[in-house]
């Protein structure tokens, strides 16, 4: 009897309980944006083939989330207690979501340089080859042949893990171009942008980003 009666009290102040999974949306954000930095490091391929859905049905998951949420504010709206809880909610996920794109940003850039730095033993053995040839190769696989390498290389980034390499001969021209390509912000973001880095002339390049 007594406890119906603080329950109808409780209830009439609107001071009740949220659902606990309720606070679990808090992650919604954050979680999408570290899944969709998987690409950018070595990581087996089912990770890889989950980050690229999420890339793809990224607006099929966090705008329904938000609209959940606002929705239960508006039908809490006079319960105080749950509406202030999903109003948090929403909050830290708009606050998660500006923290870690900003953070996913930097982590995109450092795998970038980290790629440029891989490429380092690459360019040096092209470089030795064509010092004592008096030519570049024609592919990579010749520096394998000829003892100029033990292995190619890899960018260490699961999703773009190749470097291409062209050797341009012609009109007297001796040179060659090193290049990878790899997204510029996170899958998170509905349409990734995406660059090519490329190495000519003794320095790094890069192309203008391309949907």
């Amino acid at each position: 009897m007594n406890e119906s009666i603080e329950n109808r009290n409780e209830s009439v102040s609107g001071e009740i309980n949220a659902p606990k999974w309720i606070y679990w949306f808090s992650l919604a954000s954050p979680v999408l944006i570290l899944i969709s930095l998987f690409p950018f490091f070595e990581v087996p391929e089912w990770l890889e083939t989950i980050s690229g859905m999420i890339g793809i049905f990224n607006s099929c998951i966090l705008g329904p989330v938000l609209a959940f949420l606002i929705f239960f504010l508006f039908s809490f709206r006079k319960r105080p207690a749950v509406k202030e809880i999903i109003s948090k909610v929403i909050v830290i996920n708009i606050i998660g979501m500006i923290l870690f794109s900003c953070a996913s940003m930097w982590v995109i850039d450092s795998r970038i340089e980290n790629a440029k730095e891989r490429c380092t033993p690459l360019i040096s053995a092209v470089d030795k080859y064509n010092s004592e040839k008096g030519e570049y190769p024609e592919n990579l696989q010749v520096l394998i042949n000829e003892k100029y390498l033990i292995e190619i290389p890899a960018t260490e980034m699961s999703g773009w893990n190749d470097f291409s390499y062209i050797k341009v001969a012609e009109d007297g021209i001796n040179e060659y171009i090193i290049s990878f390509r790899c997204a510029t912000v996170p899958f998170y973001f509905y349409s990734a942008a995406y660059a090519t880095f490329i190495y000519s002339n003794g320095e790094w390049g890069k192309t203008e980003p391309k949907d």
